[in-house]
């Protein structure tokens, strides 16, 4: 892994990432502007020319021209930001991989993830959005403690701070964001669903991409295009049990009883991406994110009385062969014989409307089934969908299937549940494929993990408070206005000691006060020379009556070092969020926090465990 020396410029390599502090900076490529591996190399590659350069310019006593300077205005800038903030190295995915080498490539690819998750900070440098807008663009999926910046290096928020527009956005529940919920407990269908509207440039990399999330690892092969795509499917199909990867497309939200018509003769072509198990992009899974696995024993119960059993999966030249309950529902067709519906039924439901089945089409265009199912000499190979009103349609309810069987019942319905080998074609096969050997996957009942809620932030003074810059925005569209602040930078620095800083709205005869400084109580140490940070709202002069209950003593001793200070400490607000009220009018205080590397006397850097000297309100 190289990273960039924040001070010079230049590029170092470090062995094991987990060992090093460093910044990662996620952003967009902008074509035409981004600073390449080559490109920062040759910058520190001494020429005859630089070396005159140089040398003239020591003659006229100017300083030797910096490589910084000469490299592209991104890198130059978030270098200047992570410096001033104590951070010495930074990895920048454009120009920190080297692209020619194929091995370098791939290991970059497959490392992505961890190296975002282990990075003390990641900087989400917003190139198309100003610390005055409303941060409402889509982002992709961050790691760890990660800061929005601007187009001018403007902090806008936080993850925390910004959590309910992320999720509103994205789609990713807060609590995975806050990581108080493990990954591993969302199914494949809705981590598929977080990157269905995501644009990448390169069509690989919509697999690629995902492999972090998913836990999983593919070879990197560009060139192969959503070929990527199902090769991640099979290899999640290998690791996580969890059949929501076969929910995705459209689903009819009743089964009509006059749709037995032969939808293999249907003149209307057909998506041949349609008809296999897996899709051609994660762009498929858009309304797929609330369908949930079920256990085994949970899944049986549905669907018939004794147990069955577990799912096995093996890749042929046929397709996937695996057996599943498979329903068969026959009707009386007149004088004609008889129509045949055939359905299978998948471990995964939607918990307001039940459990998911897939349409099941003959490859050989058959509408009935007379044959053996169980008959190894004759493959019964299947399509997924059916053409219905003019759409095709994957699957429908089990529920309201089974409705329409009992609603229908003088029709003459016969309904036959069979545990049955079948082959239902995975992917397209237009698509070159290799040679795959015999896989086989068990389900089992999801391990519910209960993660700990973090630990109270210990926010500490001395210390820097930003006031983000599209609140201030939305509170002057309001018609108030903001005094206490630096016109260009709306941050507050406040000490250890002294006076607590004021920041005032004023609206006509309105003027709400908020008051942030370090506590006047006595304390021991180590809150004696790091005093907590407290934070009050007075209306109109008049003391306001704080909302937020008070947080359950913590045992932690770190946070039983207060003592019986009765002032309001923001650590103490859960989950650094408080409101005061008085005659009807209301103010919400939040904060969040994000760490720096404070140098101190004696040339040693160090982090005070657990406080963070930088905070978002």
């Amino acid at each position: 892994m190289w990273l960039i020396d924040t001070r010079t410029g230049k590029l170092r390599y470090t062995a094991d990432p987990s060992l090093q502090s460093y910044v990662a900076l996620s952003h967009v490529w902008v074509p035409g502007e981004e600073l390449s591996f080559q490109d920062l190399q040759s910058l520190h590659r001494p020429t005859g020319r630089k070396l005159w350069s140089n040398r003239l310019r020591r003659l006229v006593e100017l300083p030797p021209r910096s490589v910084l300077g000469q490299t592209s205005d991104k890198v130059r800038q978030c270098c200047a930001f992570a410096r001033t903030r104590g951070y010495r190295w930074l990895w920048v995915d454009s120009c920190c991989i080297d692209k020619t080498s194929s091995t370098e490539l791939s290991e970059a690819i497959n490392s992505m993830y961890q190296w975002y998750a282990s990075a003390t900070i990641c900087y989400a440098y917003l190139h198309d959005v100003d610390e005055a807008d409303n941060p409402r663009d889509p982002w992709s999926q961050f790691r760890q403690i990660v800061v929005f910046v601007s187009r001018r290096w403007r902090v806008i928020g936080t993850k925390k701070s910004l959590a309910d527009i992320i999720e509103e956005v994205t789609g990713i529940d807060r609590r995975i964001l806050d990581h108080e919920r493990p990954l591993s407990s969302v199914s494949v269908a809705q981590r598929m669903s977080w990157a269905c509207r995501r644009k990448t440039t390169r069509v690989e990399d919509e697999a690629y991409s995902l492999m972090g999330i998913f836990g999983v690892n593919i070879p990197v092969i560009y060139g192969e295009g959503s070929n990527a795509f199902y090769r991640l499917q099979e290899e999640i199909l290998r690791r996580i049990p969890d059949q929501s990867i076969f929910a995705w497309g459209r689903m009819l939200s009743c089964w009509p009883h006059d749709q037995f018509n032969h939808f293999s003769s249907s003149p209307c072509p057909v998506d041949a991406t349609q008809e296999c198990l897996f899709a051609l992009s994660p762009a498929a899974f858009d309304g797929s994110a609330h369908y949930v696995p079920l256990s085994l024993t949970e899944f049986y119960q549905c669907v018939s009385s004794e147990e069955g059993p577990v799912p096995e999966y093996m890749f042929t030249s046929y397709g996937i062969r695996t057996c599943l309950p498979r329903l068969l529902y026959r009707r009386r067709a007149g004088l004609a014989g008889e129509e045949m519906v055939e359905v299978i039924v998948l471990a995964c439901k939607d918990p307001n409307r039940g459990i998911v089945a897939l349409i099941l089409r003959p490859t050989d265009g058959r509408t009935a089934t007379t044959g053996q199912p169980n008959n190894q000499k004759s493959p019964r190979q299947f399509k997924v969908g059916a053409r219905c009103d003019s759409v095709y349609m994957r699957g429908a309810l089990l529920k309201d299937i089974l409705q329409t069987v009992v609603d229908d019942s003088s029709a003459g319905f016969q309904r036959r549940t069979q545990m049955t080998s079948l082959y239902i074609p995975y992917r397209p096969y237009e698509l070159a494929t290799e040679p795959y050997p015999t896989l086989q996957l068990r389900s089992s009942e999801l391990e519910h993990i209960e993660f700990k809620k973090p630990s109270t932030i210990l926010f500490t003074c001395p210390c820097e408070v930003i006031i983000e810059g599209w609140t201030i925005v939305c509170l002057r569209e309001a018609g108030y206005t903001v005094s206490g602040l630096a016109r260009d930078y709306p941050a507050i620095l406040l000490p250890s000691k002294g006076a607590p800083p004021r920041v005032t709205l004023c609206r006509g005869k309105e003027t709400v006060t908020i008051e942030l400084g370090p506590c006047a109580g006595q304390h021991a140490s180590p809150a004696r020379f790091l005093p907590p940070l407290t934070a009050t709202a007075t209306f109109n002069g008049s003391a306001a009556q704080r909302l937020s209950p008070k947080a359950a003593q913590s045992e932690d001793p770190k946070l039983t070092l207060l003592g019986g200070c009765r002032n309001d400490h923001v650590q103490d607000w859960p989950d650094g969020i408080a409101s005061f009220s008085r005659d009807g009018v209301a103010v919400e205080l939040k904060f969040s926090s994000w760490a720096v590397n404070v140098r101190v006397e004696g040339g040693d850097t160090r982090s005070f465990c657990g406080s963070s000297l930088r905070y978002s309100i």
